[in-house]
């Protein structure tokens, strides 16, 4: 069976083929287009990959997308709706590449198939966001069970995800929905520096061992409330992404000593020192009434590999989680969105074994190291 995955509409497009649970070609957009983190369909990906699996005139057994873009979509109304006439330039914004592209996969992936030569299958699938990022985690890894962590900045709902893996079957059972997310966190910071969001994250990483941690008890005071579960609630009015078109606002401005760094200025004391205090990793051990990330470790090495569903922190309770959706208004994924596309077949077709060396094959420039 030749399985076809596909992601696209939103940063590094990429597409990947396995064929009867072998994974033989995986390829992000951007190496053929050359353009950083190309979100446009990935006809060229796609080719290879179908090129490097011998795929014949008949084309593949089945396509499989990344994510559930109605879902998405769902987010977004209720979100604008909760939000009202405040976020009606972010709406104005975002609506046209729905309109356009986004609620057509079905026939955005049609065209493109046909646009390279090659017949639309009959079988579509979709899988959750948080489901193809726990695949790519889980089942190229060597264990046959584990627990499954994954935070990210948004799927459809879900920004953080706890599950179980066990053999060619992944269960996710709590996870934290958005407006609070540590990527979008994250993400925030990033914007706040002068860096462009979901590409420039890796520069305010770079500039981490020159800071200072002198905004711990900002952070811990202002903008997160940690529960003891591990789970957390982020405090909405210092952020814009609700309704803006920007991150942060002004009283996050104030609070961290004035506006946001302007794109290509020069880089200050103060971004230095909020790039130390942005590290997942250094908010996590800065935090004292709990732990974002580790909570969820302790209960992993009481049960190495497996977590019994009572132990999985996500929301606190149903009733943060209702709250959450009203205000609307270990295995750690680390994989970056190219190589999703691997995830999401592994995932349809719940395969027990995945391939060592899937980094290696993501790569068409990387033949020589597989």
């Amino acid at each position: 069976m030749k399985i076809l995955g596909i992601s696209a509409f939103y940063h590094d497009s990429a597409a990947a083929l396995v064929v009867d649970g072998k994974l033989v070609a995986a390829a992000q957009e951007e190496r053929f287009t050359r353009k950083k983190h190309d979100a446009a369909f990935p006809e060229r990906s796609i080719a290879y990959c179908l090129q490097r699996g011998d795929v014949g005139r008949k084309g593949v057994d089945a396509v499989v997308y990344y994510d559930k873009p109605i879902t998405t979509f769902v987010r977004l109304l209720k979100t604008y709706l909760r939000v009202g006439p405040k976020g009606i330039r972010s709406f104005s914004s975002a609506m046209p590449a729905w309109t356009r592209e986004k609620l057509w996969i079905p026939y955005e992936i049609e065209r493109g198939l046909q646009r390279i030569g090659t017949p639309m299958p009959k079988d579509l699938w979709f899988t959750e966001h948080h489901e193809s990022h726990a695949a790519s985690a889980f089942f190229p890894s060597p264990f046959e069970s584990a627990a499954i962590l994954t935070f990210d900045g948004v799927g459809e709902w879900a920004t953080s995800s706890v599950g179980v893996g066990r053999g060619n079957h992944i269960e996710l059972q709590r996870q934290l929905n958005f407006p609070n997310s540590l990527g979008l966190l994250y993400s925030a910071f990033t914007y706040f520096c002068g860096f462009r969001v979901n590409s420039g994250e890796y520069k305010l990483m770079g500039l981490a061992p020159y800071g200072r941690p002198i905004y711990a008890d900002a952070i811990r005071e202002h903008l997160l409330d940690l529960r003891p579960d591990g789970s957390f609630r982020m405090e909405m009015k210092y952020f814009n992404y609700l309704s803006g078109l920007t991150m942060t606002n002004r009283r996050f401005a104030d609070l961290f000593g004035g506006p946001a760094r302007k794109p290509e200025s020069e880089i200050t004391q103060r971004e230095l020192d909020l790039a130390d205090e942005k590290l997942l990793r250094r908010i996590s051990r800065l935090l004292d009434q709990g732990d974002i990330l580790f909570e969820i470790g302790e209960a992993q090495e009481r049960h190495p590999g497996l977590l019994r569903p009572e132990e999985l922190a996500g929301a606190a309770d149903d009733e943060i989680l209702a709250r959450d959706l009203e205000t609307v208004g270990v295995l750690e994924d680390h994989l970056e969105p190219r190589f999703r596309g691997i995830g999401e077949r592994l995932f349809e077709q719940q395969i027990a074994r995945a391939l060592g060396r899937a980094a290696a094959d993501a790569s068409p420039q990387l033949v020589e190291l597989r």
